[in-house]
């Protein structure tokens, strides 16, 4: 069915697709000036990420500015748009966009559809690849003096804990002169800043280590020359955790860094806890206007990057911290935060420039990605001790970042 909007805008005899019969349901939700733009909203019967639904306009020209959900592509020769579904539908059960048109009068039907998977090519099966001889070994990296200690060979698990791994490995061959001093061991894991421990002898515990992760440990001599090689990677794994984490004390914050895109932002997040009771991974927790859902598990790293957010909304975060044994309770929310690293220009104070006795110029910062968003000016008189009067909002159709307002002149001259 159509919108109230619908009912009185140039789309009023649209056929509206509906998703018993087309597979998707196409709605005017913003209907104001089309040669400016105009809002939409589509329905699919069944949310698949990734799938591809099918808008046509017909002959109709009209063109997307963004969408939100779902990323957009057009198609070359026509006036029909593909849009790929995105994680997560919104709270109406689809996704919307963004357009604009120069038609004055009804438009033709547009027809919207999920449209079906692309066809695979087949094509014949290649030849067998030719055998060829072996490559020849690399040469192992030089050391960084050729009077450091020699590659450490031998290395072993001793033991492992939930937050540690004890290793072991064989004394490294000494260069004339230069006897071997102590060892320097590394553990590093995937989306972690690496761990350091030194050792006098040929045996350490490295600590601060988070439960059921996997790390690449290596292990290096050390002289008066220096560093030597580096070991072969020995992989090992710690123990799961023993108790569920707590509670994160730290909540996602906007990073530094934010994506400039209109419907994404990055957002910093705290070091994963090491230890039996510490955190594993971080499950990431989002909402807009309704209930929390979860946006993205398993993260391991300081910052995490998400797209398809509407830009229209603020959006809350909060973490859960989640290890073998079990989950903590989610964290406090963090600020509302909006996309775009633009945003910002939003909430500066407008300028402000006298253009007569009566009448005043206003402009104020504007958004790329909020091209729907309406504005309203309000003023303020102040009496003799410089207090604020009561706001009036200004008289007249604000353009995007400018009024104009005139005969505001002050009861007493």
């Amino acid at each position: 069915g159509s919108s109230a909007a619908a009912e009185n805008s140039p789309f009023s005899r649209l056929e509206m697709g509906t998703p018993d019969s087309q597979g998707c349901a196409f709605e005017v939700t913003i209907d104001k000036a089309w040669s400016r733009g105009f809002g939409a909203h589509v329905r699919p019967k069944e949310w698949v990420p990734g799938q591809r639904v099918l808008v046509d306009f017909g002959p109709a020209a009209v063109g997307i500015n963004r969408a939100f959900g779902a990323s957009v592509t057009p198609i070359r020769g026509s006036h029909a748009f593909v849009f790929a579904l995105g994680a997560r539908q919104d709270e109406r059960g689809g996704f919307g966009f963004n357009g604009a048109t120069g038609v004055l009068g009804p438009m033709p039907a547009v027809t919207c559809y999920v449209a079906p998977p692309p066809p695979s090519p087949k094509s014949p099966s290649p030849p067998p690849p030719s055998p060829r001889p072996p490559a020849p070994p690399s040469p192992p990296p030089r050391p960084q003096s050729e009077l450091a200690p020699g590659a450490v060979q031998g290395v072993m698990t001793a033991a492992t804990s939930c937050g540690s791994i004890t290793v072991r490995w064989s004394a490294a061959q000494a260069k004339a002169g230069y006897p071997v001093v102590g060892y320097e061991v590394r553990a590093e894991r995937e989306g972690g800043e690496p761990i350091s421990k030194e050792a006098a002898g040929t045996a350490v515990e490295v600590t601060g280590l988070i439960s059921k992760t996997m790390y690449s440990i290596t292990v290096r001599g050390r002289s008066a020359a220096g560093l030597g090689l580096p070991s072969a990677p020995l992989s090992v794994q710690t123990d799961p955790g023993a108790a569920a984490p707590p509670t994160p004390f730290e909540v996602p914050a906007l990073s530094s860094s934010s994506t400039e895109s209109c419907d994404g932002l990055e957002l910093a997040l705290p070091e994963l806890r090491p230890g039996c009771a510490g955190d594993q991974t971080f499950t990431l927790l989002a909402a807009t206007d309704g209930d929390w859902y979860t946006i993205k598990e398993g993260i391991t790293s300081r910052s995490v990057k998400l797209q398809g957010l509407d830009a229209y909304a603020s959006h809350r975060f909060k973490l859960v911290a989640v290890n073998a044994a079990g989950e903590s309770k989610p964290s406090r929310s963090s600020d509302a935060l909006v996309t775009d690293a633009m945003h910002a220009s939003l909430t500066r104070p407008p300028t402000v420039r006298a253009t007569s006795s009566a009448s005043f110029r206003v402009e104020w910062a504007t958004s790329p990605c909020r091209s729907q968003l309406d504005w309203e000016v309000l003023y303020a008189r102040r009496n003799a001790t410089g207090r604020h009067l009561n706001w009036v909002m200004a008289e007249g159709d604000p353009s995007p970042g400018l009024l104009d307002i005139t005969t505001l002149r002050c009861p007493e001259g």
